[in-house]
């Protein structure tokens, strides 16, 4: 037993050896052996790989070097054809230069002796004009000796016929076009004006504003007959600026006239149908005057404004003021030599439109024009100056435009406006008021007070000259220049106009325009 024990650990002790041995030595020698076996194949590979790379680098390389060298061949090429063409084409710029150098040469020879040629022209030009100067001078004296004058002194006369042949050809000139431009603008004109009439039916029957009363009741008779009667003065407070008077019967069966004239024609109107309202409910409702007279008044006041309405829409002008429209409505209770305003207006604007269209003006501005040129007529009673003024002004106020408020203004020339709008305006005007039929002279001694007037601004011995216009509504003087300065010519026309307040009788205003001038004229 002992014995196999001894075995026993003997083999185990030589195995445990064998172990030791086989793991401290023999395996680390086989382990580096095959690591190194193994490392080198790695190394091997990776050398094989590389060899393999570098000739494939190689080789492309290779490559892109045969393409460079083949691109370098073409392109050194073609710029070696480029400079044998330039070459060829310097060599050719070369021999022009030189035969341009050759002709350049020849020209410079030329001009030389064209020059030489030309010095020797000028020095004989520059002796023949002393010659002819001093063959001048000797024929300007032989001249002066025979005709006893100097050389500027016949110099002078001659220009001064020149200027004269010259002045007279073209004054001849002037005046033969301007009357051929007259007479062709005179045929133009009135065929243009006849169109204008035949396009519109103008009335010649516009009706009447009945401006008086009758009293027939002998009671109320003896009333309106008192002066400063209770009834003319309530109506006078009611309505300022209007003027009432009772005119008797000749015979006692006949009835009273009350007259209405003056101020406002709506107020005017409204006085008169409150007087006729009294007489219809009886002289105790006088107490009610002022009730009748403002219902009535707003009733006028709102029928002027319709009829303004109505005007503007027939025309078809838009954007006015209703004051305006009110104002121009109520022309309708203002007339002039009988012919009712209102009606006017609207002529005016219609035939103003249609002059307008004639000579390419704006319509509906001249349309703007005539309805409101006149507004001034209805409130000339309380301000001073022309109608054409009022009218203007208050256009103005009511934000008409410029254009439209100057052309108003120059209707009646109170400004000079020479455009075609205001030409158009005044043909408008003057056809509308002066067409056969549309007004008529009221005044028994028209004639008479024409003469009047004529013999009252006559009587100035400073006056040389007197033109009454439009009706007697201008009288345009002209006074001799020697006998009035420019300092006392204002003077001279405020006593003529003062001389014609105190001994004609007229309605409305007289305007007078004198002037100081002194022409010099011939005729040939």
């Amino acid at each position: 037993m002992e014995q196999y024990i001894t075995y026993f650990f003997i083999s185990f002790g030589v195995g445990y050896f064998l172990f030791v041995f086989f793991c401290k030595v023999l395996l680390p020698k086989k382990l580096t052996s095959d690591n190194k076996l193994q490392k080198n194949f790695i190394i091997n590979e990776a050398k094989q790989k590389a060899r393999m790379m570098y000739d494939k680098e190689q080789d492309s390389f290779d490559a892109d070097m045969n393409s460079a060298l083949e691109e370098l061949g073409t392109d050194i090429q073609t710029r070696t054809q480029t400079l044998q063409i330039r070459e060829q084409e310097l060599e050719t710029e070369e021999s022009s230069l030189e035969e341009e150098e050759q002709r350049i040469q020849r020209l410079e020879t030329t001009v030389s002796v064209d020059k030489q040629l030309v010095e020797r022209t000028y020095k004989n030009l520059k002796d023949l004009r002393s010659q002819v100067k001093e063959v001048k001078n000797d024929i300007c004296t032989k001249l002066a000796q025979i005709s006893g004058s100097s050389l500027e002194e016949e110099r002078k006369a001659s220009k001064n016929r020149i200027v004269e042949d010259a002045s007279l050809q073209g004054a001849k000139t002037i005046r033969y076009v301007e009357e051929e431009l007259a007479s062709t603008s005179k045929r133009n004109s009135l065929t243009v004006l006849n169109s204008i009439v035949s396009r519109v039916n103008l009335k010649t029957n516009q009706g009447k504003n009945i401006n008086h009363s009758e009293v027939t009741d002998p009671a109320l008779k003896d009333i309106v007959l008192l002066e400063n009667n209770e009834i003319f003065k309530i109506l006078l407070e009611l309505a300022p600026g209007v003027s009432i008077e009772a005119v008797a019967a000749s015979e006692q069966s006949r009835p009273v006239i009350v007259k209405f004239s003056g101020g406002y024609g709506i107020d005017r109107e409204a006085a008169r149908l409150s007087f006729e309202t009294l007489i219809k409910k009886g002289i105790k409702e006088r107490s009610r005057l002022p009730v009748i007279y403002t219902d009535l008044k707003r009733n006028l006041e709102r029928k002027s404004f319709e009829l303004g309405k109505r005007a503007a829409d027939q025309l078809g002008i838009r954007d006015i003021h209703k004051d305006l429209l009110m104002m121009v409505g109520a022309l309708n209770w203002r007339t002039s030599y009988r012919q009712n305003q209102y009606v006017h207006s609207l002529e005016v604007a219609t035939l103003s439109g249609i002059v307008a269209g004639e000579l390419g003006l704006d319509v509906q501005t001249l349309k703007r024009c005539g309805l409101l040129h006149d507004i001034g007529k209805g409130l000339d009673y309380k301000l001073e100056g022309s109608h054409a003024i009022i009218s203007a002004d208050y256009a103005d106020r009511y934000g008409e435009s410029r254009s439209v408020c100057d052309v108003i203004l120059a209707h009646h020339s109170d400004i000079v406006l020479e455009t075609p709008e205001s030409y158009a305006l005044i043909t408008a005007d003057t056809l509308s008021g002066a067409r056969p039929g549309s007004r008529i002279n009221i005044e028994e001694g028209y004639q008479e007070r024409l003469s009047a007037l004529y013999e009252v601004v006559k009587s100035f011995s400073a006056v040389s000259k007197v033109e009454i216009m439009y009706g007697a509504r201008e009288v345009h003087v002209d006074v001799n220049y020697k006998a009035v300065s420019e300092e006392n010519l204002q003077k001279l026309t405020s006593s003529i106009v003062k001389k014609i307040e105190e001994k004609v009788s007229y309605p409305g205003q007289i305007k007078v325009i004198v002037t100081r001038r002194f022409e010099v004229s011939s005729v040939a």
